[in-house]
């Protein structure tokens, strides 16, 4: 058998007695669409390079990882692009605990759930009486995308500005409406926009933030 650092079995034992468990990834997290927790089984060594390089974890399908933060002594922070709505795979080349435990290969992968930006919106008046909201993503054409019912358009006082009409500005795969408003907007002041949980992208997105603001 070999003898590891502190005892007897692959990973030795500890100055307390008893082997070490198998060290390496117990969990992966997407915190947001461009943050990932990576959390070990163990205390890693923090001196350990690799630890923070971003070449020392990749993630399939592609995605890029721009920077490694130590959050805690046992999880590390990855900052990357914007992931997607899809099940990615970390993989962790090499590890070493705070006792000294090398990577167990059964432990070097886990799976997470990719978070991806969630579509939005802006608006602008393009008229005293019109606003448009102009759409991150094509639009499913339901009836609530035309329905004035679906939409509100208020001061920041909380007072509503009647909406009279709602028409879209393509034909398919719309990213703007023009909404038809029964009042006059006052120059220079403040108004928001918001949609109802109706308004969905083509692809069954809600779209997230529900309010947008413009002068």
């Amino acid at each position: 058998m070999a003898i590891g650092e502190y005892g007897s079995g692959e990973y030795g034992s500890s100055p307390y007695g008893g082997a070490f468990p198998p060290y390496g990834l117990e969990s992966v997290t997407a915190l947001t669409p461009t943050l990932i927790r990576v959390r070990y089984t163990a205390l890693f060594d923090a001196s350990f390079a690799p630890l923070l390089l971003t070449s020392n974890y990749s993630i399939f399908p592609a995605l890029t990882i721009n920077t490694v933060i130590v959050e805690s002594a046992q999880t590390v922070l990855l900052i990357t692009e914007n992931q997607a709505d899809v099940v990615y795979t970390l993989t962790l080349n090499e590890a070493r605990g705070y006792f000294g435990q090398p990577l167990d290969p059964s432990l070097d992968q886990r799976t997470f759930q990719g978070l991806a930006v969630a579509p939005g919106f802006y608006a602008i008046a393009t008229r005293n009486t019109r606003v448009r909201a102009v759409f991150s993503e094509p639009m499913m054409q339901n009836a609530a995308l035309t329905n004035p019912g679906d939409y509100q358009v208020s001061d920041f006082s909380g007072n509503l500005i009647p909406i009279t009409a709602v028409e879209t500005e393509q034909a398919t795969s719309p990213r703007s409406v023009v909404l038809t408003l029964g009042s006059a907007l006052t120059d220079e002041r403040h108004y928001k926009v918001t949609v109802s949980s109706g308004i969905i992208t083509a692809t069954n997105k809600p779209i997230s933030p529900d309010t947008a603001s413009f002068q």
